[in-house]
């Protein structure tokens, strides 16, 4: 007996959470695979700053260049 309930335990958490899914899309009007990219990503997950361009030039031909 306790493996067949081990068996269907899986299915009754996979319908449940189609079940909250569902709902998701319903309240947001969003898609099924657009909500599923939404819950998959971790909240506090931040891009990490980015460096900036160096000059490919030295400042001096910069300047001559910004006074044509």
């Amino acid at each position: 007996m306790p493996g067949s309930l081990k068996n269907d335990t899986p299915k009754a958490i996979k319908k449940q959470k189609s079940l909250i899914l569902n709902e998701f899309c319903q309240t947001l009007k969003i898609h099924r695979k657009s909500a599923i990219r939404l819950l998959a990503v971790p909240p506090d997950r931040k891009k990490p700053p980015r460096k900036p361009r160096e000059y490919l030039y030295g400042k001096k031909i910069m300047y001559t260049n910004s006074n044509l």
